[in-house]
């Protein structure tokens, strides 16, 4: 759920973020959105050969501490440089599909060690309940940001002018929620794995 709130959380302050602090237009950050999510179309492909030669749980390590250092670089870009921006949020992009994708292909780990335990098929509820999951996490990232927002001093509505103390408070919200998310949700499955026991092979048929 975690590793869902921290994208949610990027996207219900991205458009706030972009024009308000870095100095893009409305139509600008939207190209750079497109960007990301485009990204994403080569980011899972690539994130699924590189796990079949490492670890799903090491691939997914990589690719949170990769999306959160990307997160990082959105603030050294130069304010209103689209040209700079586009290779930072393609590699954001890249990154969030490549965990996303490993989250689906764990669930799928874990519904085949239940039918081999429990001999019953289940991977139709785990991912309705992940996909649950999502929903709640996406609604809590909006229901929290925006008063977030409003605590911090800044102001959302159009036109509204902001002090620069505001700016740097929408700063740190909009990366250090993200990477905390991402990186605490990242840590849970790395030491959920470490509980495991190891799992025995069914017998063999005679």
């Amino acid at each position: 759920m975690s590793l869902t709130l921290g994208p949610g959380w990027m996207s219900a302050l991205y458009i706030f973020f972009f024009t308000d602090s870095r100095g893009y237009t409305g139509t600008e950050a939207s190209s750079l959105l497109l960007v990301y999510v485009l990204a994403g179309i080569l980011g899972a492909p690539l994130t699924a050969r590189l796990a079949q030669k490492f670890s799903k749980h090491r691939t997914l390590m990589v690719t949170t501490t990769a999306y959160s250092l990307g997160l990082c670089m959105v603030m050294v870009i130069p304010k209103g440089n689209v040209v700079a921006a586009i290779p930072v949020m393609f590699w954001c992009g890249f990154m969030a599909a490549g965990f996303d994708l490993m989250i689906r292909a764990m669930l799928a780990d874990v519904g085949d060690e239940v039918r081999l335990e429990q001999g019953q098929e289940r991977i139709s509820l785990i991912y309705a309940l992940n996909s649950l999951a999502g929903k709640i996490a996406s609604a809590f990232a909006i229901g929290v940001t925006f008063p977030l927002l409003g605590k911090l001093g800044y102001k959302a509505a159009e036109g509204a002018v902001n002090t620069p103390a505001a700016i740097r408070a929408l700063e740190w919200a909009y990366i250090a929620g993200p990477i905390i998310f991402v990186m605490l949700g990242s840590l849970h499955l790395r030491l959920a794995s470490g509980r495991r026991p190891p799992r025995s092979n069914p017998p063999r048929p005679r």
